[in-house]
């Protein structure tokens, strides 16, 4: 049969399966052709070949290449704006406090130099820069008039008082005290002023 010349990739792909013809598929960058299209195939327009005895090789375009940048050292709003103007999808996640400063790029998964095709992703950590140090008073009018309307009040004022430090409040049974009144043995007591630091965790026990 003679090889036709072929309109597009989804041409090539339905003659070969309405003729029988075996082929292959082989991805390679191109400045000239667009993401998708025949680049070139292994036999030319016109040519005759069996079916039974011959493969045809299709080259289709990944589309300019992109060379990654070194992201890390820069910060989020810049590597958003390098990602838009080089066409990467840049996600981001957070690595925790450390004294880099807040938002600026610690890591990427896809190393510098390499060159990939349009619209990757890559996933870069931030830094949530140099840990803060807050003094907290823990007051005694905190309570409610359960465990868990103790529990809602405790994590309002400590998420407002203390932004990025994690608290658990655990509830523990007690033979002394009403219920919703921090628990005589908690790590954190009520009636105490304490310094709580930012990537670290601290447990209150509420009386069950």
């Amino acid at each position: 049969i003679v090889v036709p010349d072929f309109a597009s990739l989804a041409h090539f792909r339905s003659w070969c399966d309405e003729n029988g013809v075996g082929y292959d598929e082989i991805l390679e960058y191109s400045n000239e052709i667009g993401k998708g299209n025949i680049i070139r195939t292994s036999v030319k327009t016109g040519d005759k070949i069996d079916p039974a005895t011959n493969r045809i090789t299709v080259y289709i375009s990944q589309g300019a290449p992109i060379i990654v940048p070194n992201f890390v050292g820069k910060s989020k709003g810049a590597i958003q704006t390098q990602c838009r103007n080089v066409g990467l999808n840049c996600t981001f996640y957070y690595m925790g406090y450390n004294n880099a400063a807040a938002n600026t790029a610690l890591t990427q998964n896809v190393r510098s130099g390499v060159k990939v095709v349009s619209g990757t992703y890559v996933n870069i950590g931030l830094s949530s820069g140099p840990a803060r140090t807050f003094t907290v008073y823990i007051q005694d009018t905190w309570i409610g008039n359960s465990a868990n309307e103790t529990t809602s009040i405790l994590k309002s004022k400590l998420s407002s008082l203390a932004p990025g430090v994690t608290f658990s409040i655990v509830l523990k049974e007690s033979n002394t005290g009403k219920s919703g009144l921090i628990h005589p043995s908690s790590p954190i007591k009520g009636g105490n002023q304490y310094n709580f630091t930012q990537g670290n965790k601290y447990t209150i026990w509420v009386i069950q």
